[in-house]
């Protein structure tokens, strides 16, 4: 009778088990790029093919497709160095486009950020924990859910980031302590309700501070990237590839809203076969006002 006991309700008891975990346990994909340049084409470049914001957009909207749950980042220099209003305007309306769901000032961006001031679009995510910029305050940070889980997204600055910027914004642009500034942040996250806070910086590892309260760092790389992610005093850590030519995808399982495995890999887009339609019809567009520009100025 014992053994009929047991050989009945046993499966039973661990059928309930393990949906009960399964119930607890969901998967996030961050996507992380860096230094996208202001291409939104793809390019046959010097040091190998870069996917263009052509590229990301479609292996971000494929992933999606497939019913991931993606969460779009970029470490900096999503916009071009040049200074070019047209294209940067045409970023912007790239950025809605591929879903970023946050953006982090390289030098490029604060160089530019006038033109998003002045522009308005709320839409165009730039976080950044520990830079305030006069006439527009502190940088907004982003706030997430996805697969129920609420996730706190802000980024980081050093003053690398605004060496070279032209005088007339460097003198209304203040950096802070950037580990005291993140460490307010995240505790204004968690106050909030996320889950997880995720810090995401341009600068290398070693450049960074040393953080508390972060579950996931993205950072660009530099010259001291890592391949493979590591922890750090409790924290994950991954870095994208400094030029750009690829971009990361990290897999995180988590378990109870907590991290408790990842699979991270790199890939490079193929640009001439990934590629994303409604990127394609702003590349289009862009290449019109271009046209149009030059036209002008030839008029001139």
């Amino acid at each position: 009778m014992r053994y009929d006991f047991l050989r009945i309700f046993l499966p039973a008891v661990m059928m309930f088990l393990l949906c009960v975990h399964l119930q607890a346990s969901e998967k996030l994909v961050f996507i992380y790029t860096n230094s996208i340049e202001g291409n939104l084409e793809g390019c046959d470049c010097s040091g190998g093919s870069g996917p263009g914001l052509i590229g990301i957009s479609a292996i971000a909207r494929k992933m999606r497709f497939s019913g991931a749950k993606v969460v779009l980042v970029d470490c900096g220099n999503f916009f071009p160095a040049l200074d070019d209003g047209l294209i940067r305007g045409f970023m912007v309306r790239g950025a809605v486009i591929a879903g970023y769901d946050a953006i982090i000032p390289g030098k490029n961006e604060f160089a530019a950020v006038r033109d998003l001031i002045s522009g308005g679009d709320g839409k165009f995510p730039l976080v950044c924990a520990n830079a305030e910029m006069k006439g527009r305050g502190a940088f907004l940070k982003s706030v997430i859910i996805r697969a129920g889980v609420t996730i706190g997204l802000t980024g980081l600055a050093s003053r690398y980031s605004s060496d070279g910027i032209p005088a007339e914004i460097s003198r209304d642009l203040k950096l802070s302590d950037p580990a005291a500034a993140f460490s307010d942040e995240a505790g204004r996250l968690k106050k909030s309700g996320a889950d997880l806070v995720v810090a995401v910086a341009h600068n290398g590892y070693r450049k960074i501070p040393a953080l508390r309260n972060a579950d996931l760092i993205i950072t660009g790389g530099m010259s001291d990237i890592h391949e493979k992610p590591f922890y750090d005093n409790g924290t994950l850590v991954v870095q994208a590839d400094p030029d750009g030519l690829t971009i990361g995808i990290l897999t995180l399982e988590l378990v109870d809203k907590k991290i408790a495995g990842y699979k991270n890999r790199y890939v490079r887009p193929d640009y001439k076969k990934d590629r994303d339609a409604n990127i394609k019809n702003l590349i289009n567009e862009y290449n019109s006002a271009l046209k149009k520009r030059s036209g002008d100025l030839r008029l001139k």
